[in-house]
């Protein structure tokens, strides 16, 4: 919505603080809960929740929910508009949204016209010339806060896909293993896992480390030394490793932290709950 009045009374600036209160108070709960846990696998799920529950408040908070529930505590009675401009005149008080009052004024002057009509009557029209005139609240013209927060998502966005699609024209060179052998080692890993999906093997003398990748297409990548380097069981634990990774879907976790983080990039915790 547009910002009025103080920026720090703006929708903006509540959506900003609620958001920085709430994923501060997410991060200490994952980080306490995890430290009872002794499994790495209890752990990540906790941080996966976390992270789950900083997007479920980042929707609400942007969809309206806080800042209208911060209004609806912080105003018990809604300020009525046109304000009311009263000026008192020793007979009674006049009030623009009180017509009434002034009737009662007019009858009043009728009534004293044989007393002292031109004192009353003159009166009463000082009364009105000075009455104060309601002018409707400006609306501010700074969305300088949201603006720098749609720039610096928009940056992050178009980092984060460049980024992919640079590892995406990469990945298309990378050769598809021919080695019967590194294949089979695959297979017998995925049924002991219990994969399913059908995983495609890729060397490449770019890759360093094996590594696990592919939103539609799982994929498991190998250097080129990774069998002169390795011993059969070293191997199959390293696929073992890999696949453990698509099967928990990390590709798709992977992705949700990057375009969170690209949301929420001033709140520094956000970047430490999707790194953990």
């Amino acid at each position: 919505g547009e910002m009025s009045g103080a920026w720090w009374q703006s929708d903006w600036a509540v959506v900003v603080a609620l958001l920085a209160c709430e994923a501060a108070l997410i991060g200490c709960v994952a980080w306490l809960a995890q430290r009872k846990m002794r499994s790495a696998r209890r752990r990540l799920i906790v941080w996966q929740s976390a992270l789950l529950a900083v997007f479920a408040v980042a929707v609400g908070e942007l969809a309206g929910v806080g800042p209208s529930l911060v209004k609806a505590l912080s105003q018990d009675t809604p300020e009525p508009w046109p304000p009311q401009a009263e000026v008192s005149t020793g007979v009674a008080i006049v009030t623009e949204e009180k017509p009434l009052i002034r009737e009662l004024v007019e009858q009043r002057l009728r009534e004293n016209q044989s007393a002292n009509p031109p004192q009353l009557q003159l009166q009463f029209e000082e009364m009105e010339s000075l009455a104060p005139v309601p002018t409707p609240p400006k609306a501010s013209q700074s969305m300088t806060l949201g603006w720098v927060w749609l720039i610096g998502s928009a940056s992050l966005l178009c980092l984060i896909a460049g980024r992919r699609v640079c590892f995406w024209f990469c990945s298309l060179r990378f050769r598809r293993v021919n080695c019967p052998q590194l294949r089979e080692r695959l297979e017998t890993v995925a049924r002991r896992l219990d994969v399913k999906s059908r995983i495609d093997l890729r060397i490449s003398h770019r890759l360093t480390t094996p590594a696990a990748y592919g939103l539609m297409r799982l994929t498991v990548g190998l250097p080129e030394d990774f069998e002169s380097e390795n011993s059969v069981e070293r191997q199959e634990a390293l696929l073992a490793h890999e696949l453990a990774h698509l099967r928990a879907g990390d590709p798709w976790w992977h992705l949700g932290a990057d375009l969170l983080t690209a949301a929420l990039w001033w709140q520094p915790l956000v970047w430490w709950i999707a790194g953990s």
